[in-house]
């Protein structure tokens, strides 16, 4: 799962077992995951020497609209 595979690139995340838990809740009801917004620390401060990334993720229903 997504925490796994944050362990075997060696990153972190914050707010990884909510993100385990909706993804566990969504996937066997068929609900799909888009992007909804993608930053980093280095996009507000110009400085991309060390980041943090963000990102906005929706979960819907295959062919819903979230």
């Amino acid at each position: 799962g997504v925490l796994q595979r944050c362990r075997e690139r060696g990153g972190s995340l914050c707010g990884g077992g909510a993100s385990a838990t909706a993804l566990l809740f969504a996937t066997p009801r068929g609900w799909g995951a888009s992007l909804a917004a993608y930053a980093t620390s280095g996009d507000a401060t110009g400085d991309r020497t060390a980041v943090v990334g963000y990102a906005g993720v929706l979960l819907a229903r295959e062919g819903e609209k979230a």
